[in-house]
């Protein structure tokens, strides 16, 4: 079976795919920065982002207006996610000819005010690209005729906009999708603040902040603390303003209303560069917003004003996690813990970016405080125990998981990732238990089915695992793994047909996988559809051509279809690859005796009989047969003797006769004939009676 290397991924992304389609864009922007965290170089996942920030974009402006910077932001990064998409989909595996995915980046970067500076031919690049690659698609057209008409270019406009219609394209989409004609400006306007007594005013924003019940874990107190040291006095102005504009800020942070906050902070950033409170705030909102890098920038700038900010280290430590940055993530954390030592989502944090870098011992110190402090974090008794799993020390993570399964009996990860030790053990029956757990959980998860069919297939229990893969391919049918796993299946059961439609659907998925290009050769063989196996092996052996088996595969079908020639070129190299392999010696030896290279086969097979003699009794009759050829009748009747004493066959028996006869042997050749003609050898008959007249 395929290694599960990918499960994680699976999961975050078919959520995230879940969120996109009920229509949480924000959720499903969420549920993709993990599957990338996890597997940065997944096209489609960063295709999907792109659209999750677009259409994010496009949700919120049906609920009011935003800011220009706000929704800047948000197609920059789609921007970016539809270009890494067209880099990574190297193979063209999602979109055939890519051309969707430089649509989506031409839609994307027409909302960028420096697009119309550019000149005509980089304003066109990208979606000339989609209509290149597909001129029939009236959407592209469509597209290109709204820049044209954009620009002026009515007459090119026109050509495109008729075509597209022509094309039976509804050209009413255009603006339902791209909000192209969208130019309001958002008129409000927060209150100017003018320059008063910074310190006093924001000390007052955080009693305010406090008297309206805020947490305090969301509020650093140390930047002020520092920055009323430092206070003087100013031209006077209200100092009511400031700290009104502070609590709305904080008002809005609270209920989770990001962008709002973010507007006033940055009214007051204008008036006060060096507002660390603000900065803070503002990065602690991007990431809610999941703006990782932009909100690394601003806590960058905070701490620089305020270098014992706590909350900004741990935020920006955060963010560096979830971009995959985890050593960064880890400098940060420390940094924080100098200021909060004994903080126990610090350490909670610290030991999950070490467990990310495989450093399991480390990051087993911290998650220790962590349940020392607080015995009862479920989270970080799961994750001790995948880390005691990596250190293959199985029984303390079996402690784990059943400490984790007791603070919370339905939480389904916990019997997953105890079913997945129980499997690295190869313990099938015990870890199907845990995903039967996890499965009555948690139905919908794809990946606990497919676990669950591995585990019945290495039980050799065919039908169960293909009814496993049947629902894992039901809740996700874009997995290659899941469809090549039910193919081996019923390929173990003889059910070639079944079993090649299902590797069909996995070539399809990921035509780069390859046990799919060899497992569909084995069951064309079978088939005996000889040209189609070869065609599977020739793709096999490109991706990995250090394979002996696959060599010799491809030999036995052009063996089959009397290609020995051919065969021969393909068992020299898998004798080149493993010399050990008896099988090859047999095959090539007898491609020697069919071209009539009579000594080169009885040294190949008396080389095949020296490596495995069981399992090459055939060696023997070729043998015999090779030496009649040569006139060694003796050395042929002793080859044939082997032969026949572990099996019958009326041609050796003929031939062993014919040997006898030509050293003079009448009796004992008309004694093989005989026994030759009762096995039903026609042949047999004419030489037995040549001798008895």
């Amino acid at each position: 079976m395929v290694n599960k290397s990918k499960n994680e991924n699976d999961f975050f992304f078919e959520q995230g795919l879940k969120e996109f389609e009920s229509g949480s864009f924000w959720e499903a922007m969420n549920s993709f920065e993990k599957s990338l965290k996890l597997y940065p170089s997944e096209f489609k996942t960063h295709y999907y982002r792109g659209l999750s920030n677009f259409f994010h974009v496009t949700q919120t402006k049906s609920e009011g207006p935003v800011s220009p910077e706000w929704a800047d932001d948000y197609y920059r990064d789609a921007y970016q996610d539809f270009n890494s998409a067209i880099k990574l989909n190297t193979e063209n595996k999602f979109f055939p000819r890519n051309d969707f995915l430089y649509y989506w980046c031409s839609l994307t970067e027409i909302k960028f005010d420096k697009y119309w500076k550019l000149s005509a031919e980089e304003r066109f690049q990208n979606i000339n690209q989609a209509i290149n690659l597909n001129p029939n698609n009236g959407k592209y057209l469509a597209l290109r005729g709204r820049i044209h008409e954009k620009l002026g270019n009515l007459h090119k406009a026109n050509e495109d906009l008729c075509k597209a219609m022509e094309l039976d394209f509804d050209e009413k989409t255009i603006y339902y999708y791209y909000d192209f004609v969208d130019i309001s400006k958002e008129s409000k306007k927060v209150k100017s603040i003018t320059q008063s007594n910074l310190a006093e005013e924001q000390i007052k924003g955080i009693n305010l902040s406090k008297e309206l019940d805020f947490d305090e874990e969301t509020i650093d107190i140390y930047d002020f603390v520092d920055i009323s040291k430092e206070s003087k006095k100013v031209k006077s102005i209200s100092q009511s303003n400031l700290a009104e504009e502070q609590i709305k800020g904080i008002n809005l942070f609270k209920k989770k209303q990001y962008q709002d906050a973010n507007k006033i902070f940055h009214q007051i950033i204008k008036k006060y560069s060096n507002d660390s409170l603000s900065l803070d705030y503002i990065g602690r909102g991007l990431f809610f917003l999941k703006k990782y890098k932009s909100a690394i920038s601003n806590f960058d700038k905070a701490l620089t004003i305020n270098p014992k900010n706590s909350i900004a280290y741990e935020f920006r430590g955060r963010s560096n996690s979830m971009l995959g940055q985890h050593k960064d993530a880890i400098l940060d954390f420390d940094n924080a813990l100098k200021l909060r030592s004994e903080d126990i989502d610090l350490l909670f944090y610290r030991g999950r970016e070490k467990f990310f870098l495989l450093q399991s011992k480390e990051s087993i110190k911290d998650l220790n405080k962590v349940i020392s402090i607080n015995p009862k974090n479920s989270e970080a008794l799961r994750l001790l125990g995948k880390a005691k799993c990596n250190l293959s020390e199985f029984k303390e993570a079996f402690n784990f998981y059943e400490k984790s399964i007791e603070i919370d009996p339905n939480f389904s990860t916990s019997f997953f990732f105890r079913g997945q030790t129980y499997v690295k053990l190869k313990k099938f029956n015990e870890a199907i238990k845990d995903f039967d757990k996890a499965i009555k959980l948690d139905p919908e998860i794809s990946n606990y089915w497919v676990y669950r069919g591995e585990c019945n297939f290495n039980l050799d229990q065919f039908n169960e695992a293909i009814k496993d893969y049947d629902k894992a391919i039901k809740l996700n049918p874009e997995n290659t793994e899941t469809w090549f796993n039910r193919g081996t299946c019923k390929f173990n059961l003889d059910q070639f047909n079944e079993a090649i439609k299902d590797f069909d659907k996995a070539i399809k998925l990921n035509p780069e996988i390859f046990e799919t290009w060899f497992n569909r050769g084995i069951c064309n063989y079978f088939l005996e559809q000889f040209d189609k196996a070869i065609k599977d092996y020739d793709k096999a052996i490109k991706l990995n051509p250090e394979n002996t088996e696959t060599w010799f595969n491809r030999g036995t079908c052009k063996f089959n279809l009397d290609q020995f020639n051919e065969a021969i070129k393909d068992f020299d190299k898998a004798i080149k690859l493993n010399p050990e392999f008896s099988e090859t010696w047999l095959y090539r030896g007898e491609c020697n005796y069919f071209l009539k290279q009579f000594d080169k086969a009885i040294k190949d097979l008396n080389k095949a009989i020296s490596l495995d003699q069981q399992s090459c009794n055939s060696a023997y009759d070729f043998i015999g047969r090779s030496n009649l050829f040569l006139g060694k009748h003796e050395k042929a009747i002793n080859a044939f003797n082997q032969f026949l004493d572990i099996q019958n066959s009326f041609f050796s028996l003929r031939c062993r006769g014919i040997c006898q006869k030509e050293l003079g042997n009448e009796k004992l050749a008309i004694k093989d004939f005989k026994k030759a003609i009762k096995l039903g050898d026609k042949e047999s008959k004419g030489l037995l009676k040549s001798l008895t007249i």
